[in-house]
């Protein structure tokens, strides 16, 4: 494959995820390391998409700098003010003119070859000491195992999914990409609470409120201290 391929290829990824995301898992997000972010003065999200994460942040903290990173450029959300816009490919080196106290990359690491060059690009963009959370989907709900049993893909790996998504990841194979790293340490892994039960459109949380954990959530997340 040519340079000029894999750049198209990576565009293409990006572009077929329409730079959006689940509002829910946005918000979810904020909660979750709420306190890192009230303590910062920068915020990087890779694979900031249109923005809308970043909107929220700046909503809620405006003194914070914001900037973000993505291999398509495409609009940006409302009002949203960005100290540094990187467009580049999350296959390679990502380069910024400095580190930041908290590095996100949401629905992402599913689109790449490499999962472990990836998780390495983000650490170095953490300053030490920084905070590190990146979400992706979770394959291992009732939804997506039953789906791979009965279809042989995961729910989210589905071939309408493609070429956006290629690389499943577990919650398993992720604490093993983050323990290959000596600047990495696992602080939290969590699970959405946003699971679809099989073969409905409806949520788990709909019904059952009081259900929680891997097999009742669609995605899932980690947070990373950079040591």
């Amino acid at each position: 494959m040519t340079s000029a391929q894999a750049q198209s290829d990576i565009v293409t990824r990006a572009l077929a995820s329409q730079g959006d995301s689940d509002q829910l898992i946005y918000q979810e997000i904020l909660k979750l390391i709420k306190t890192p972010i009230a303590n910062c003065s920068s915020i990087l999200d890779v694979g900031m998409g249109q923005g809308k994460f970043l909107a929220l942040v700046q909503k809620q903290f405006p003194s914070i700098d914001l900037a973000g990173a993505d291999a398509a450029e495409y609009p940006l959300a409302q009002g949203l003010n960005l100290a540094e816009r990187l467009i580049c490919d999350f296959n390679k080196e990502i380069s910024a003119a400095k580190t930041f106290d908290v590095v996100t990359s949401i629905e992402v690491i599913e689109h790449l070859r490499d999962p472990r060059h990836f998780v390495g690009q983000l650490s170095r963009l953490a300053r030490k000491g920084g905070t590190i959370l990146l979400t992706t989907p979770n394959n291992e709900s009732f939804n997506s195992l039953l789906s791979y049993i009965f279809r042989g893909y995961f729910s989210a790996f589905s071939p309408r999914d493609y070429p956006a998504h290629i690389t499943p990841i577990t919650e398993y194979q992720m604490r093993q990409i983050i323990s290959e790293s000596a600047d990495l340490e696992l602080v939290d892994v969590y699970y959405f609470k946003n699971g679809r039960i099989p073969a409905t459109g409806f949520k788990w949380h709909r019904f059952f409120p009081f259900l929680s954990g891997k097999r009742f959530a669609d995605n899932f997340a980690v947070v990373l201290r950079k040591k």
